[in-house]
Order: structure tokens, then sequence, then C-alpha cells
């Protein structure tokens, strides 16, 4: 599918991603703020701030889809920049959907760093090229090579090349704060479970 401006990401993306993180229903201690931690960090869901802090309800599947599609939109936009799609241009090579999708899994794990390197040459029209860039992008903050990064990266590069998403069923589901308790469901995502990526029939106060 050709990407077009807007540009999103996609359910499918979304569905990818939190088959490599997990989906918690229930707020989860998630490291701190600040330095001195003193300020605990909690999230829900994959990864998204709880709003409530500790006291934040219990969400469902569907609900965690779309606070993570909120949590997206502003580095959507930086990576729609980054691909050159904007309202009055159209990129200068042509894309898909899921070259879209591998370019913002790397971003949103691995930061801007990827994100320019592969960018710059897909502006280039370097595809190949690009795709092999995926995998310079293994190393953590502290420059070390991790073989859960290498395997992310060779994932993204696979999406990049041929459109393929892998295996996306089943997912880590917790009920409760992963630390607490470590065990955890193979949860299969519905396609009624994606559609919260766009529609939020809960609304907003339930995070």
């Amino acid at each position: 599918m050709p990407l077009v401006y807007p540009a999103d990401a996609s359910p499918k993306l979304a569905h990818f991603l939190t088959r490599r993180e997990a989906i918690v229903l229930a707020p989860y201690r998630d490291g701190f703020f600040d330095l001195e931690k003193t300020q605990p960090r909690w999230s829900i869901g994959s990864g998204v701030i709880a709003k409530h802090g500790a006291k934040t309800k219990l969400i469902t599947v569907k609900k965690s889809f779309h606070l993570l599609h909120k949590e997206m939109e502003t580095r959507i936009q930086t990576v729609a920049w980054a691909l050159g799609v904007r309202k009055f241009s159209v990129p200068s090579v042509p894309l898909e959907q899921h070259h879209f999708d591998a370019v913002f899994s790397l971003y949103y794990q691995g930061g801007s760093d990827g994100l320019k390197a592969v960018s710059a040459l897909i502006q280039q029209g370097l595809m190949t090229e690009a795709a092999d860039e995926f995998k310079r992008w293994d190393a953590n903050r502290h420059g070390e090579q991790k073989d859960g990064l290498r395997a992310r990266r060779e994932l993204e590069r696979h999406l990049f090349l041929t459109g393929d998403y892998g295996e996306l069923n089943p997912v880590r589901l917790y009920r409760h704060d992963p630390h607490d308790n470590p065990h955890f469901e193979e949860y299969h995502v519905t396609e009624a479970d994606l559609k919260g990526w766009l529609e939020d029939d809960d609304g907003d106060n339930d995070e």
C-alpha cells in the first residue's frame, strides 16, 4: 500500500511492537523520572505513562492499543518528516506502509540517530543499503551490543525488505504489575482489539 500524506503507523505495527514488548492492563512500576529515584514512573499498556500513577484504573487490550497510538503520534510526525512525507510534497522515493512501519519501529526503540542514518539512505533511493543500515543499530545507550537488539533489528530489516510482519500472536499479557507477579498469559490479539488503534470506545477517563 503506497504511503501518502498524512502518514501514520499501521495497526499491524502496533501488534508487531506489542509482540516484542507486552501488554500490561494494570499500572506497573517502570523506573523513575529523576536520577535521585524519588519520582517513580508508572506505566500501563505497552510502556505508556499511567496518567494517575499507581491509582490508574485497569484498562482493556483495546484501550491499550488506543493509548499506544496516542503515545506514538508526535513520533509518527518525526518519522514522516524524515522520510519526506509532507503535506505539499511527495517522498523522493516511492514508499509503502511497511517501509514506514519498519523505520518507525527502529526510531521508537532505538532513537533518532538510527532514524537519521536510515532515512538519509532512503532519500537517496538506496533501499538495500538502508535495509542493511538497520543492523548497525544493535547497541544500547551505553554502546553495548545486545543479542535482543540485534534480533529486533533483523526483524525490522526483514519487514522493510519484504513487508512480512512475522508471527504476531501470541503476545505476553499481564493483568497485574509484572514486578509483583511474573506470571503472564499468552494472549491472541483480535481484530476487535486492534480497532482500539483508531477508536476509543472507553473514553479518556479510564487511563
